[in-house]
């Protein structure tokens, strides 16, 4: 049976992590992932077993509410369950005027206070959201659109902090505070390469550690 291999770039972030940006040594590490699931609880349809997803993309657990949410690419919405799975309702990301493509949301994030931050395919800023879907305004980039730099993945450290990983020319991860201001400059972590192909990241910043899926 074949192993797939998972190439993760495993970050430490310095002691000035949560004030004046990160201080990153970059040591990337390959490992193995088992060959196969063990044991599957339950699989989660759609919205219900008539309403099936279609290309899943990313999946956020919000322990603080007992619910988590699905980003439906395919099918332009979030999908939220409860701990039971069942489903609970959905979040359409409808096409805000005529001629334009309904949204595509990729990964997503909820800090303390609710507000769920989106990343959607289509869109070169974050969307957010109430948690009940109601649009707050959009998380821009620190630098100009014409970079062709993109969001690819959110996550909410313990401290509020935002960390947006960014593809394109100027790929790498931008850190925010809470309200979206960019630390340390333009917010980029110092002295990393460029990440054009990561798409996703995981920040534990109690144990000081960012993990990158490239």
């Amino acid at each position: 049976m074949k192993r797939t291999l998972v190439t993760a770039a495993i970050l430490s972030m310095g002691a000035s992590a949560l004030l004046a940006g990160i201080s990153l040594s970059q040591n990337p590490v390959t490992q193995p992932v088992a060959p196969a699931i063990k044991s599957v609880l339950q699989i989660v349809p759609g919205a219900s077993s008539l309403d099936a997803f279609r290309h899943p993309s990313g999946l956020f657990v919000d322990q603080a509410r007992g619910v988590f949410l699905v980003a439906d690419r395919g099918n332009h919405r979030l999908v939220l369950f409860d701990a039971s799975a069942r489903c609970r309702g959905t979040i359409p990301f409808r096409a805000s005027s005529a001629g334009e493509e309904p949204g595509e949301p990729l990964t997503l994030a909820a800090d303390a206070a609710g507000r769920m931050f989106v990343v959607d395919a289509l869109e070169p800023g974050v969307r957010v959201l109430t948690s009940r879907g109601s649009r707050l305004g959009n998380l821009e980039l620190p630098f100009p659109k014409d970079t062709g730099s993109r969001p690819q993945s959110v996550d909410i450290g313990s401290s509020g902090s935002i960390y947006l990983l960014c593809g394109g020319p100027r790929g790498g991860v931008v850190v925010t505070d809470h309200n979206g201001r960019p630390l340390d400059g333009e917010g980029l972590t110092p002295g990393m390469e460029p990440l054009g192909s990561a798409v996703a990241l995981a920040v534990n910043e109690a144990a000081g550690l960012m993990t990158i899926a490239l």
